[in-house]
């Protein structure tokens, strides 16, 4: 086993819920932006609300009109584009750590995780206020977006001044819903699986081969004093043991350092696959999405259970094994 059982376990569960906010997430943008909007204005007309739509809305200008996708060749082209784009941006963050230029690395990272959380807020809020609006100088803004931007701020400002364990992961479970939100409109349920199956190849090549991502990581943790996707430390089963044989001696030690182990899980590897399940939600609906959120945190748990310690390992391709598996259950009752 990777990490000790209590570890792994919560590994697993923040996973989990991470997906199951994303496809709430997603059935939100679906509802008040997406294929569902007449159908949500419709109702709230018949109940008698007044419908009106803010002239400012951020998220609508970051979230792109939904692409239709009717050949395989175009669910591949797309497909492509989106890697190359992902490549682009890692060799990018890579040449800055091997320069050492922390600090734009710093505004990047910041930057992104305000758009993310204030996306995934402004969807939290949004069945709470759905069309009340504010007015400033003649524009009108969404009460829900206003909202999402300014908590989201607050976390943001928490997650990089606090430098907090729960705070980072706690948004952490809402930064990857919010990402996958930017980039879900361009796919469909084949351009998702052909998406997964070549980011698993670049994942075994970079974690084993190359081993740029694990330079990378090691980067972000010593350097930035930050890591993108859940981060829990840890104190080793020998060190407890040192310790509480010190305290029965009555024994200590002033300034002994503990040996910390560390249980992480890439942003990536809970992005890529709520893409993946939230393709299917849109195709399929929501049972279809349940299914293929259980059998990738099934295949996520396979590699948390067999790996060894202090052995770097791809996730992608056992996360992207469950997806499929569950596509082929999906596929011949949905479809």
């Amino acid at each position: 086993m990777k990490h000790k059982p209590k570890i792994t376990l919560l590994i697993l569960v923040m996973f989990l819920i991470a997906q199951l906010i994303g496809l709430c997430l997603i059935n939100s943008y679906e509802k008040y932006y997406g294929s569902k909007v007449n159908e949500t204005r419709e109702k709230a007309i018949e109940k008698g609300i007044e419908v009106v739509e803010p002239n400012v809305s951020i998220t609508k200008e970051i979230i792109p009109e939904k692409i239709e996708i009717k050949k395989p060749l175009d669910a591949a082209t797309i497909t492509f584009n989106i890697m190359i784009a992902i490549v682009i941006v890692l060799f990018l963050l890579l040449l800055l750590s091997y320069i050492g230029t922390t600090t734009l690395i710093k505004i990047w990272f910041v930057t992104v995780v305000f758009i993310c959380l204030s996306i995934a807020l402004t969807l939290i809020f949004k069945p709470l206020f759905p069309f009340a609006l504010f007015s400033v100088g003649g524009k009108t803004f969404s009460v829900s977006e206003l909202a999402g931007i300014s908590l989201g701020g607050f976390l943001t400002f928490l997650k990089f001044k606090k430098r907090n364990v729960m705070v980072h992961n706690c948004t952490e479970l809402l930064i990857y819903p919010g990402f996958a939100l930017i980039f879900l409109p361009l796919l469909n349920w084949m351009a998702a699986t052909l998406l997964l199956l070549l980011i698993s190849v670049y994942d075994v090549i970079a974690v084993w081969k190359t081993k740029h991502m694990v330079k990378l990581a090691k980067f972000q943790i010593k350097k930035l004093k930050m890591f993108t996707g859940f981060f829990i430390p840890y104190i080793r089963d020998k060190e407890i043991e040192k310790l509480k044989k010190l305290k029965k001696l009555k024994k200590t030690k002033k300034g002994r350092k503990l040996k910390v182990d560390v249980a992480v899980l890439g942003g990536g590897d809970i992005a890529f696959p709520l893409l993946f399940s939230g393709t299917l939600f849109i195709s399929f609906g929501f049972l279809a999405s349940l299914i293929s959120v259980i059998f990738s945190t099934l295949g996520l748990a396979f590699l948390l259970f067999t790996a060894e310690k202090h052995k770097p390992y791809p996730a992608m391709p056992f996360i992207t094994a469950g997806c499929l598996l569950s596509l082929a259950i999906i596929l011949p009752i949905f479809s």
